[in-house]
């Protein structure tokens, strides 16, 4: 398997993504054990895990399935389920319809009942799930109009429409030129804790969010009554690629990237100010916060302004704490909240247990 699809199926492990369930499972080295890749157990290290597409294979390769999440449970024993299943992974970019089930002899209801019982969706989600996947990590240098053909999407419309039916985002749709507003342009990240979605323009960031955060959508939509909002990867989305890639590899202590923040209010713009100057490895309460701008009484409103920012890691709120030591709310998940101060500390490891609410 290819570096590259390696990282992609890693990061889906990582977030517990069950969206590849049924066609991809991890075998792990280090123990022994397979699972799926929505498995709730403690991740893995990166190299020590090989990933096969079906269970019987990690068995056959003398792998035990892991009983929390039980993978051999997915085993289909449907003719019909391992035929499809079969031909999905021969062809993954291929475009399932009702008239293709048809065309091969099968009954769409029939098919759809035995994958939801087996499986727990039907096989057209299944196979659009896959299909965008395989967009969505096409190597980056091929463009868009490759990203395009590897998904079997015939048009733009229709690749905007499958992404936001799976992520939840705003329709990114392109819309007609404005003399009044400029284009923002959307791109996808990866980082060592997920995958990330980033809004850019030549000027600056103006948005980078992991891509399972609470209030994503409604985000983008904001941006979207300022900006034209496309899909389509600028200069200013190298910078980042590159500062996040640095920053993860700890070779980057400070960003550099220009930060676009006129959307905020200018008491919201002083605090992500100061959480600018906040030094990597330390952490520091909302009451700091409100001391370092000059309001030592507004903790409270401090702490509205610390979620309102949608340029994370950017802007480091994830080291603003509560007073008593408690990590408090996080927007990007709080098991990821521990694991960038842990990692801005050189400690390794984080608990996902820990994952309770968002801000």
């Amino acid at each position: 398997m290819e570096t590259a699809s390696k990282v992609a199926l890693y990061e889906m492990l990582v977030r517990r993504d069950a969206t590849l369930d049924a066609l991809v499972f991890v075998a792990v080295k280090s123990t022994g054990i397979y699972c799926r890749l929505s498995c709730p157990a403690a991740k893995p290290l990166f190299r020590n895990c090989i990933f096969y597409t079906s269970s019987n294979e990690c068995e056959r390769l003398g792998y035990r399935p892991c009983l929390r999440c039980k993978p051999n449970e997915l085993a289909p024993r449907s003719p019909i389920v391992l035929d499809l299943l079969d031909e999905l992974r021969a062809d993954p970019s291929f475009r399932w319809s009702e008239k293709q089930l048809r065309k091969r002899g099968y009954d769409p209801s029939t098919v759809r009942r035995h994958f939801e019982k087996e499986l727990g969706l039907s096989f057209l989600k299944l196979a659009r799930n896959t299909r965008v996947h395989e967009a969505l990590h096409v190597k980056a240098k091929r463009g868009e109009s490759a990203q395009l053909e590897a998904s079997g999407y015939r048009s733009e419309a229709a690749f905007k429409l499958a992404i936001e039916r799976m992520y939840g985002a705003a329709s990114l749709t392109r819309q007609s030129a404005s003399a009044t507003r400029e284009e923002a342009c959307v791109d996808r990240i990866s980082t060592p804790l997920g995958e990330m979605v980033s809004l850019a323009t030549p000027k600056g960031c103006l948005l980078l969010e992991f891509v399972d955060r609470l209030g994503l959508e409604q985000e983008i939509s904001a941006m979207a009554k300022r900006y034209i909002v496309v899909f389509n990867r600028i200069e200013m989305h190298r910078l980042i690629h590159e500062q996040l890639d640095e920053y993860f590899a700890g070779s980057r202590k400070k960003f550099t990237i220009p930060l676009v923040t006129s959307y905020g209010s200018p008491f919201q713009r002083s605090v992500w100010s100061a959480l600018q100057d906040i030094p990597l490895g330390s952490t520091v309460s909302y009451k700091d916060v409100a001391v370092r701008i000059g309001s030592s009484n507004l903790s409270r409103p401090v702490g509205t302004a610390v979620a309102k920012n949608q340029l994370a890691i950017l802007i480091p709120c994830h080291r603003v704490i509560s007073s008593s030591g408690g990590l408090a709310n996080y927007g990007g998940r709080i098991w990821r909240k521990q694991a960038l101060l842990n990692f801005e500390r050189g400690v390794t490891g984080y608990d996902r247990s820990s994952d309770r609410g968002l801000s």
